[in-house]
């Protein structure tokens, strides 16, 4: 039988739906911010886990998520099965070097606890839950910047872009995104 998984729906296809039996695995209950830990920098969050709850919860230690998608409201769990790019990845990278470990359940059933490294989380990143389901995921946190502001360039082709983005790097500035 097959199995869909549901945060919030954000993204661009829609809502989850089993089209041949199937059922629906909900996960919009399942979100709590389990644990700040401003020391190590991280955060231990439950998927359904929404961006802009998360950063609301960070926001008295003066701390933020390392990269965010473009949507707030879509959820953590979400972006962990579905992979990507996002606010502030070119400045840290792909968001699977934001998470460091989980917690995941197989199709068995049997339950693996994942840190990282060698053990296979990166193999459950962005598979859209076909081999796994997270429960639980510890993710990066940085200090809050204390101005991001986003600015508007405009250029005549690609190749004038990437070499603006080029003299900006070996100027010695980094932005966040681009």
């Amino acid at each position: 039988m097959s199995v869909c998984l549901r945060g919030v729906s954000s993204s661009a296809f829609g809502a989850a739906v089993p089209t041949r039996n199937g059922i629906v695995m909900d996960f919009s209950s399942m979100m709590e911010v389990l644990e700040v830990d401003p020391e190590k920098c991280t955060a231990r969050v439950q998927p359904g886990v929404r961006w802009a709850d998360l950063a609301f919860r960070l926001e008295p230690y003066g701390l933020a998520p390392v990269t965010t998608p473009s949507s707030r409201f879509s959820t953590v769990g979400g972006w962990a099965a579905t992979g990507g790019f996002g606010l502030d990845s070119f400045a840290h990278g792909h968001f699977s070097g934001a998470i460091s470990a989980a917690r995941v359940v197989l199709m068995d059933g049997r339950g693996l606890e994942l840190k990282g490294g060698n053990d296979g989380l990166r193999d459950f990143l962005g598979t859209e839950g076909q081999l796994g389901v997270f429960t639980e995921l510890t993710l990066g946190i940085q200090p809050k910047p204390d101005l991001s502001r986003p600015k508007l360039v405009y250029f005549d082709d690609v190749r004038a872009a990437f070499a603006f983005v080029d003299q900006l790097i070996t100027g010695g500035h980094r932005p966040s995104h681009v």
